[in-house]
Protein backbone atom coordinates (compact mmCIF):
# COMPACT_ATOMS: atom_id res chain seq x y z
CA UNK A 1 0.00 0.00 0.00
CA UNK A 2 1.43 3.42 -0.88
CA UNK A 3 0.93 6.07 1.77
CA UNK A 4 1.94 9.60 2.13
CA UNK A 5 1.88 11.41 5.64
CA UNK A 6 1.50 15.15 5.35
CA UNK A 7 4.01 17.93 7.17
CA UNK A 8 3.64 21.31 5.89
CA UNK A 9 5.68 22.95 8.40
CA UNK A 10 8.72 20.69 8.15
CA UNK A 11 10.24 18.16 10.52
CA UNK A 12 10.64 20.02 13.17
CA UNK A 13 11.65 18.60 16.99
CA UNK A 14 8.48 18.36 18.35
CA UNK A 15 6.41 15.01 19.70
CA UNK A 16 3.71 15.49 16.45
CA UNK A 17 6.86 15.46 13.53
CA UNK A 18 8.34 12.19 15.84
CA UNK A 19 4.94 10.80 15.85
CA UNK A 20 4.53 11.11 12.07
CA UNK A 21 8.46 9.76 10.52
CA UNK A 22 7.91 7.01 13.43
CA UNK A 23 4.40 5.70 11.47
CA UNK A 24 6.72 6.61 8.17
CA UNK A 25 9.27 3.97 9.14
CA UNK A 26 7.43 1.55 10.60
CA UNK A 27 4.74 0.91 8.08
CA UNK A 28 7.72 0.88 5.57
CA UNK A 29 9.38 -1.64 7.14
CA UNK A 30 6.13 -3.52 6.85
CA UNK A 31 6.10 -3.87 3.58
CA UNK A 32 4.01 -0.67 2.17
CA UNK A 33 5.97 2.47 0.17
CA UNK A 34 5.50 5.30 2.55
CA UNK A 35 6.26 9.00 1.89
CA UNK A 36 6.58 12.15 4.09
CA UNK A 37 5.60 15.02 2.15
CA UNK A 38 7.56 17.78 3.28
CA UNK A 39 9.31 21.04 2.64
CA UNK A 40 12.33 19.43 3.94
CA UNK A 41 14.78 17.80 1.05
CA UNK A 42 16.86 15.83 3.61
CA UNK A 43 15.76 14.21 7.34
CA UNK A 44 17.09 17.01 9.96
CA UNK A 45 20.19 16.54 12.03
CA UNK A 46 17.87 15.42 14.92
CA UNK A 47 16.37 12.26 13.04
CA UNK A 48 19.13 12.04 10.37
CA UNK A 49 20.69 8.44 10.80
CA UNK A 50 17.62 6.98 13.29
CA UNK A 51 15.16 6.90 10.72
CA UNK A 52 14.75 5.22 7.35
CA UNK A 53 12.00 3.08 5.55
CA UNK A 54 10.64 5.83 3.93
CA UNK A 55 11.15 8.66 1.27
CA UNK A 56 10.43 12.15 1.00
CA UNK A 57 7.84 13.87 -1.32
CA UNK A 58 8.23 17.74 -2.01
CA UNK A 59 5.03 18.95 -0.07
CA UNK A 60 4.68 22.12 -3.16
CA UNK A 61 3.84 19.46 -5.32
CA UNK A 62 1.29 17.78 -3.03
CA UNK A 63 -1.84 17.94 -5.68
CA UNK A 64 -0.12 15.24 -7.83
CA UNK A 65 0.59 13.27 -5.09
CA UNK A 66 -0.52 9.27 -6.10
CA UNK A 67 -1.53 7.12 -3.11
CA UNK A 68 -3.73 4.75 -1.87
CA UNK A 69 -3.74 6.35 1.85
CA UNK A 70 -3.20 10.05 2.18
CA UNK A 71 -2.56 10.87 6.09
CA UNK A 72 -2.96 15.10 7.56
CA UNK A 73 -1.67 15.59 10.70
CA UNK A 74 -3.23 18.95 11.71
CA UNK A 75 -5.37 21.41 9.92
CA UNK A 76 -2.53 23.17 7.44
CA UNK A 77 -1.86 19.42 6.14
CA UNK A 78 -5.83 18.46 6.35
CA UNK A 79 -6.61 22.06 4.33
CA UNK A 80 -4.01 20.39 1.54
CA UNK A 81 -5.53 16.88 2.00
CA UNK A 82 -8.73 18.29 1.04
CA UNK A 83 -7.29 19.65 -2.33
CA UNK A 84 -6.02 16.21 -2.99
CA UNK A 85 -7.76 14.53 -6.18
CA UNK A 86 -5.26 11.13 -6.57
CA UNK A 87 -5.92 9.30 -2.93
CA UNK A 88 -8.15 6.82 -2.39
CA UNK A 89 -8.51 6.75 1.33
CA UNK A 90 -7.72 10.37 3.58
CA UNK A 91 -7.22 10.17 6.97
CA UNK A 92 -6.77 12.63 9.83
CA UNK A 93 -4.41 11.95 12.38
CA UNK A 94 -5.70 13.90 15.66
CA UNK A 95 -1.95 15.36 17.07
CA UNK A 96 -1.91 18.38 17.26
CA UNK A 97 -3.67 21.40 18.87
CA UNK A 98 -6.57 23.42 17.31
CA UNK A 99 -8.35 19.66 18.03
CA UNK A 100 -9.01 21.59 21.46
CA UNK A 101 -12.17 23.27 21.72
CA UNK A 102 -11.82 26.96 23.06
CA UNK A 103 -8.63 28.47 21.83
CA UNK A 104 -9.20 31.30 18.65
CA UNK A 105 -5.44 32.08 18.82
CA UNK A 106 -2.52 29.55 17.33
CA UNK A 107 0.60 30.83 16.66
CA UNK A 108 0.19 34.51 18.10
CA UNK A 109 -2.43 34.78 15.54
CA UNK A 110 -6.15 35.21 16.24
CA UNK A 111 -8.17 32.66 13.81
CA UNK A 112 -11.59 32.25 12.45
CA UNK A 113 -11.69 28.69 14.32
CA UNK A 114 -14.84 27.64 12.79
CA UNK A 115 -12.90 28.51 9.14
CA UNK A 116 -9.56 27.17 10.53
CA UNK A 117 -11.54 23.60 11.39
CA UNK A 118 -13.92 23.79 8.27
CA UNK A 119 -11.56 21.24 5.95
CA UNK A 120 -10.40 19.06 8.64
CA UNK A 121 -13.44 17.91 10.66
CA UNK A 122 -16.03 18.57 8.18
CA UNK A 123 -14.93 15.52 5.82
CA UNK A 124 -15.95 12.44 5.21
CA UNK A 125 -12.03 11.04 6.35
CA UNK A 126 -11.06 8.51 8.73
CA UNK A 127 -10.38 10.08 11.65
CA UNK A 128 -7.84 9.04 14.50
CA UNK A 129 -6.27 9.90 18.25
CA UNK A 130 -3.14 9.48 20.12
CA UNK A 131 -4.98 10.23 23.17
CA UNK A 132 -8.62 9.28 24.63
CA UNK A 133 -9.44 13.43 25.17
CA UNK A 134 -8.76 13.90 21.94
CA UNK A 135 -10.85 10.90 20.20
CA UNK A 136 -13.68 12.12 22.85
CA UNK A 137 -13.09 16.30 21.22
CA UNK A 138 -13.76 14.82 17.87
CA UNK A 139 -16.62 12.47 18.23
CA UNK A 140 -18.35 15.03 20.76
CA UNK A 141 -17.44 18.27 19.19
CA UNK A 142 -17.18 17.70 15.82
CA UNK A 143 -19.62 14.56 15.30
CA UNK A 144 -17.14 12.20 13.67
CA UNK A 145 -16.18 9.01 14.99
CA UNK A 146 -12.43 8.72 15.71
CA UNK A 147 -10.36 5.28 16.34
CA UNK A 148 -7.67 5.50 19.41
CA UNK A 149 -4.57 4.39 18.62
CA UNK A 150 -1.99 4.43 21.16
CA UNK A 151 1.60 4.53 20.14
CA UNK A 152 4.57 3.58 22.72
CA UNK A 153 7.55 5.97 22.31
CA UNK A 154 10.97 4.23 20.70
CA UNK A 155 12.72 1.15 22.04
CA UNK A 156 15.72 3.09 22.26
CA UNK A 157 13.58 5.05 24.72
CA UNK A 158 15.10 2.64 28.09
CA UNK A 159 17.07 3.11 31.11
CA UNK A 160 21.15 3.89 29.66
CA UNK A 161 24.29 5.27 31.86
CA UNK A 162 23.76 9.30 31.99
CA UNK A 163 25.21 11.96 29.71
CA UNK A 164 25.30 14.06 32.88
CA UNK A 165 25.74 13.98 36.58
CA UNK A 166 26.53 15.55 39.51
CA UNK A 167 28.23 14.38 42.40
CA UNK A 168 25.93 14.19 45.53
CA UNK A 169 23.12 16.45 43.78
CA UNK A 170 18.74 15.82 42.78
CA UNK A 171 18.37 16.10 39.48
CA UNK A 172 15.18 17.23 37.92
CA UNK A 173 14.55 17.31 34.12
CA UNK A 174 12.44 20.03 32.51
CA UNK A 175 11.53 20.56 28.98
CA UNK A 176 10.52 22.74 26.21
CA UNK A 177 10.61 26.29 25.57
CA UNK A 178 9.36 29.16 27.96
CA UNK A 179 5.75 30.01 26.19
CA UNK A 180 2.47 29.65 28.68
CA UNK A 181 1.86 26.21 27.06
CA UNK A 182 4.91 24.39 27.28
CA UNK A 183 5.79 26.22 30.53
CA UNK A 184 9.89 25.63 30.49
CA UNK A 185 9.59 28.87 32.32
CA UNK A 186 7.01 27.67 35.08
CA UNK A 187 9.69 24.23 35.45
CA UNK A 188 12.11 26.32 36.30
CA UNK A 189 10.19 28.21 39.04
CA UNK A 190 8.99 25.55 41.10
CA UNK A 191 12.68 23.56 40.87
CA UNK A 192 13.79 27.19 42.19
CA UNK A 193 10.86 27.15 45.07
CA UNK A 194 12.07 22.87 45.47
CA UNK A 195 15.48 23.56 46.39
CA UNK A 196 14.83 25.88 49.37
CA UNK A 197 13.62 22.59 50.86
CA UNK A 198 16.43 20.43 49.05
CA UNK A 199 19.86 22.98 48.73
CA UNK A 200 21.09 19.59 46.56
CA UNK A 201 18.51 20.19 43.67
CA UNK A 202 19.67 21.11 40.43
CA UNK A 203 17.83 20.93 37.22
CA UNK A 204 18.72 20.04 33.40
CA UNK A 205 16.58 20.83 30.28
CA UNK A 206 16.28 20.56 26.47
CA UNK A 207 14.33 22.22 24.27
CA UNK A 208 13.93 23.56 20.63
CA UNK A 209 15.65 26.39 21.72
CA UNK A 210 14.79 28.70 24.63
CA UNK A 211 15.84 28.18 27.76
CA UNK A 212 14.43 29.48 31.03
CA UNK A 213 15.59 31.64 33.29
CA UNK A 214 17.42 30.46 36.38
CA UNK A 215 20.02 30.09 37.90
CA UNK A 216 19.02 26.55 39.17
CA UNK A 217 19.18 25.22 35.32
CA UNK A 218 22.71 24.05 35.33
CA UNK A 219 23.07 22.05 31.97
CA UNK A 220 20.90 22.71 29.17
CA UNK A 221 20.34 20.88 25.25
CA UNK A 222 19.47 22.70 22.16
CA UNK A 223 17.69 20.09 19.56
CA UNK A 224 18.94 16.77 20.97
CA UNK A 225 19.15 14.01 18.41
CA UNK A 226 17.28 10.31 19.28
CA UNK A 227 20.53 8.97 20.20
CA UNK A 228 20.88 11.22 23.46
CA UNK A 229 17.34 11.32 24.67
CA UNK A 230 17.77 8.45 26.75
CA UNK A 231 20.60 9.48 28.00
CA UNK A 232 19.52 12.66 28.83
CA UNK A 233 15.84 11.32 30.71
CA UNK A 234 18.15 8.72 32.49
CA UNK A 235 20.54 11.57 34.09
CA UNK A 236 17.58 12.89 36.16
CA UNK A 237 15.80 11.63 39.40
CA UNK A 238 12.65 13.38 38.02
CA UNK A 239 11.32 14.82 35.04
CA UNK A 240 8.57 17.86 35.87
CA UNK A 241 5.71 18.22 33.09
CA UNK A 242 5.02 21.69 33.60
CA UNK A 243 2.74 21.93 29.77
CA UNK A 244 -0.75 22.98 29.59
CA UNK A 245 -1.62 20.38 27.19
CA UNK A 246 -0.59 17.75 25.09
CA UNK A 247 -2.10 15.80 22.48
CA UNK A 248 -0.17 12.76 24.02
CA UNK A 249 2.84 13.68 26.44
CA UNK A 250 5.69 11.87 24.30
CA UNK A 251 8.28 13.49 26.80
CA UNK A 252 6.10 11.90 29.70
CA UNK A 253 5.82 8.05 28.19
CA UNK A 254 9.83 8.42 27.03
CA UNK A 255 10.49 9.49 30.29
CA UNK A 256 8.69 6.51 31.84
CA UNK A 257 10.09 4.48 29.62
CA UNK A 258 13.69 5.15 30.78
CA UNK A 259 12.71 4.79 34.37
CA UNK A 260 12.40 8.25 35.24
CA UNK A 261 9.33 9.15 37.22
CA UNK A 262 7.31 11.98 36.02
CA UNK A 263 5.62 14.58 38.13
CA UNK A 264 2.84 16.13 35.86
CA UNK A 265 -0.10 18.73 36.49
CA UNK A 266 -3.38 17.46 35.70
CA UNK A 267 -3.59 18.59 32.21
CA UNK A 268 -4.96 16.82 29.17
CA UNK A 269 -2.54 14.03 27.29
CA UNK A 270 -1.25 12.44 30.56
CA UNK A 271 -4.37 10.59 31.67
CA UNK A 272 -3.61 7.38 29.38
CA UNK A 273 -0.44 7.34 31.58
CA UNK A 274 0.12 8.64 34.68
CA UNK A 275 -1.78 6.67 37.53
CA UNK A 276 -1.46 8.91 40.73
CA UNK A 277 1.08 7.43 43.10
CA UNK A 278 1.49 4.36 41.27
CA UNK A 279 3.18 5.03 37.72
CA UNK A 280 3.77 8.85 38.29
CA UNK A 281 2.71 11.98 40.39
CA UNK A 282 -0.05 14.23 39.71
CA UNK A 283 -0.83 18.00 40.60
CA UNK A 284 -4.05 18.78 40.72
CA UNK A 285 -3.06 22.61 41.62
CA UNK A 286 -1.86 24.58 38.42
CA UNK A 287 0.85 26.47 40.17
CA UNK A 288 4.46 26.65 40.88
CA UNK A 289 4.11 26.24 45.21
CA UNK A 290 2.24 23.31 45.13
CA UNK A 291 4.34 21.68 41.94
CA UNK A 292 7.49 22.47 44.16
CA UNK A 293 5.74 20.82 47.20
CA UNK A 294 5.09 17.87 45.08
CA UNK A 295 9.12 17.57 44.26
CA UNK A 296 9.70 18.10 47.82
CA UNK A 297 7.76 15.04 48.67
CA UNK A 298 8.49 12.79 46.34
CA UNK A 299 12.40 13.40 46.51
CA UNK A 300 12.39 13.05 50.41
CA UNK A 301 9.91 9.48 50.15
CA UNK A 302 12.68 7.24 49.11
CA UNK A 303 9.47 4.14 49.44
CA UNK A 304 7.77 6.24 47.01
CA UNK A 305 10.15 6.88 44.84
CA UNK A 306 11.41 3.49 44.40
CA UNK A 307 7.95 1.91 43.37
CA UNK A 308 7.68 4.75 41.04
CA UNK A 309 10.46 3.91 39.17
CA UNK A 310 9.83 0.69 38.70
CA UNK A 311 6.01 1.23 38.05
CA UNK A 312 6.71 3.75 35.36
CA UNK A 313 8.71 1.06 33.79
CA UNK A 314 6.50 -1.69 34.11
CA UNK A 315 3.15 0.56 32.50
CA UNK A 316 5.01 1.84 29.59
CA UNK A 317 5.86 -2.04 28.62
CA UNK A 318 2.03 -2.73 28.01
CA UNK A 319 2.27 -0.76 24.76
CA UNK A 320 3.25 -2.38 21.84
CA UNK A 321 4.55 -1.15 18.40
CA UNK A 322 3.01 -4.21 16.69
CA UNK A 323 -0.52 -3.78 18.56
CA UNK A 324 -0.47 0.26 17.23
CA UNK A 325 0.61 -0.64 13.89
CA UNK A 326 -2.06 -3.30 13.22
CA UNK A 327 -4.61 -1.50 14.47
CA UNK A 328 -3.57 1.78 12.10
CA UNK A 329 -3.45 -0.72 9.54
CA UNK A 330 -6.86 -2.02 9.61
CA UNK A 331 -7.88 1.64 10.17
CA UNK A 332 -6.58 2.63 6.89
CA UNK A 333 -7.98 -0.49 4.78
CA UNK A 334 -4.22 -2.06 4.34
Amino acid sequence: MKIGFLCPDGLKIRGGCKRIVEYAMRLGKRGHDVYVLTPDKALPDWLAGYYDGFKLFDIDQYRSFKADVAVATGARAGRRMARMNFVKIKAFSVVLLESLTKPTEKHGQIIDRDRFLKDPYGQKWVYYANSTWMKNIVEQNFGQKCHLVLAPPSERMKPVLPVYKSEGKLICLGYGGTSQWKGGQRTADAVALAKKSLPNLEMIHYSQKSIPRSRVVVKHWSNPNQDLLPQIYSSADITIHSSKFEGFANVVAESMACGTPVISHRTQGVENLIIHNETGIIVDEFDTTHMARAIIRLLNDKDLYTKLKVKCVEHMQQFSWEKTLSTLEKILGA
